[in-house]
This record gives C-alpha cells, sequence and structure tokens, in this order.
C-alpha cells in the first residue's frame, strides 16, 4: 500500500467516525443548536459562594470576605442573601462571575471557530496484512 492510499484510508477513517459520532449525537438531541444555547449559557456563567461574616460587618468586611472566598476575582457581585444568622455571626449566599467557566466557554466556542490551531491527532492503522506479516516475523 503506498502512502497516498495509505493516507486517503485513514482520512476515509477518520470521515467515517466523524459522521457516525455526529449521527448518534444528534439522534440524541446534541444538536449544533443545543451547543451554543449551552456555550452561551456558560458565557454568562455566575456560582454561588458561601461566605461567613461577623453580624455587624460593614461592607467593607463583607467585600473582603468575598475578595478571599473567590480569590480576588469576586468584584462583580449579582447578589447577596443572608442564610442564616445568629446572634454573632451571618452566613451569605454570593452570587458573583464564575471566571473559570466562562474562560473554559470561550475557548471551547474559539476553537469551534477554528480560532486556535488545529490539534493533529495521529491515526494508525494496521491492516490484516500487517498483523500477517508481524506474525511471519
Amino acid at each position: 500500500m503506498t502512502k497516498e492510499e495509505l493516507d486517503k484510508k485513514k482520512q476515509k477513517i477518520h470521515d467515517d467516525i466523524v459522521a457516525d459520532t455526529k449521527a448518534t449525537m444528534e439522534a440524541n438531541g446534541l444538536t449544533a443548536d443545543v451547543f451554543v444555547k449551552r456555550l452561551k449559557a456558560e458565557l454568562n456563567a455566575k456560582e454561588t459562594k458561601i461566605i461567613k461574616v461577623k453580624k455587624n460587618a460593614g461592607a467593607d468586611a463583607v467585600m473582603a470576605e468575598i475578595l478571599a472566598a473567590t480569590g480576588g476575582k469576586g468584584k462583580k457581585v449579582s447578589g447577596i442573601k443572608v442564610l442564616y444568622e445568629t446572634s454573632e455571626e451571618k452566613v451569605l449566599a454570593v452570587n458573583v462571575v464564575a471566571w473559570g467557566i466562562r474562560q473554559n466557554a470561550r475557548v471551547d466556542g474559539q476553537k469551534l471557530l477554528d480560532m486556535y490551531p488545529v490539534e493533529k491527532r495521529d491515526l494508525t492503522i494496521r491492516t490484516v496484512d500487517d498483523v500477517i506479516a508481524e506474525l511471519d516475523d
């Protein structure tokens, strides 16, 4: 088998695998539209952090706790809810931007738009003749 024939065979196998995978995904409801909707949601992702503060803590102290809980990335707070409080402290649920999820979603979206170099996969094909030749050796 020539190198050109082998390359064509590799490409056909790759194309068949991709087509089968795509058909299976679409048959199970995983279409391009579904992925776009999920990607859009991830690009706007938020997460809830639970923090504990002293009951009489001022806004600066609360913000310091939020920043500590988010590794300094909690500057965009979209809501604070008191979960419970005692005579000495309050436990708060704080909604903040989920930067890790958003970053991963951005990278995934950019890969889908070919904004990143293609990741190469090496596909090794062993034919029956190859296996027989190895057994004969």
